[in-house]
């Protein structure tokens, strides 16, 4: 996982920013804190943070954020916008399956596909054993996990991104593939870099993130100490019940330390 968003990690933002809507998602983790926590959480540690956005939006409303992600590009990016919005975060590089802090938090996310990186089950029982050492009893882990049912198999596109002052155009081709035997869908991405009409950079990377059902997450998380509360589709609204399986990709899981 260190090797990956070398070079991705420097466009990440232009990519994501002008259509992710981190303010809203961040609206929808405070309803969950609501729903699901006794009172609401101090400290909140991010687990696969990127470039801080959850981080510091969460931040900005009061909560002490905690970022991490074993990508040095990444948190570089991170430490970069929170300083420019004067947002006390901290981001430290540091892979999720080695969680070691000297305090305990009250409340963990992982959002987007950081926890697909899990692809074995020795990383899922070191990442969520150290987690739980982690946190603090009855303690929410919020999280984004990718459905096995609804990942389709093979799946092409692109999209093209341009900086604020429209000097530097991005576009990403995507391929993916998913192995339907271990649930394993292989990304390749390249990339292609423009200043104006001139090519600035090129590469490739690949990743590889494996999607679960809701019924291997129930299990995983109650076999290293967790009770999953709750899977929604990503509208955080509709519940992503076993029966009658949903087809959407993205669920988001609530669970909690037992």
């Amino acid at each position: 996982m260190e090797d990956l968003y070398k070079k991705f990690g420097k466009y990440y933002d232009k990519i994501y920013c002008p259509t992710y809507n981190y303010k809203q998602e961040c609206n929808d983790l405070e309803n969950l804190f609501k729903k699901y926590c006794e009172k609401s959480p101090e400290n909140i540690l991010d687990i696969g943070c990127g470039t801080g956005s959850h981080a510091i939006e969460l931040c900005r409303r009061g909560f002490k954020v905690t970022g991490i992600d074993i990508s040095p590009v990444m948190i570089k990016q991170a430490k970069k916008k929170a300083q420019a919005k004067n947002m006390d975060c901290d981001f430290l590089v540091q892979d999720m399956r080695e969680l070691n802090f000297n305090f305990k938090f009250d409340c963990a996310i992982c959002m987007f596909g950081s926890f697909g990186y899990l692809t074995t089950k020795k990383d899922l029982g070191r990442f969520l054993g150290r987690l739980k050492k982690n946190l603090k009893k009855k303690s929410l882990f919020l999280f984004e996990f990718w459905n096995a049912k609804g990942a389709v198999k093979e799946f092409k596109s692109w999209n093209k991104a341009k900086d604020e002052k429209g000097n530097i155009t991005v576009i990403r081709l995507n391929e993916s593939r998913l192995d339907e035997k271990t649930n394993i869908a292989k990304f390749s991405m390249e990339f292609i870099v423009y200043s104006g009409s001139e090519i600035v950079d090129s590469f490739t990377e690949v990743h590889k993130l494996r999607c679960f059902s809701v019924s291997e997450i129930s299990k995983i998380l109650d076999e290293h100490g967790f009770d999953l509360l709750a899977t929604y589709n990503k509208d955080f609204k509709t519940q992503a019940l076993e029966s009658g399986q949903p087809s959407a990709f993205n669920i988001f899981a609530v669970a909690k330390t037992s």
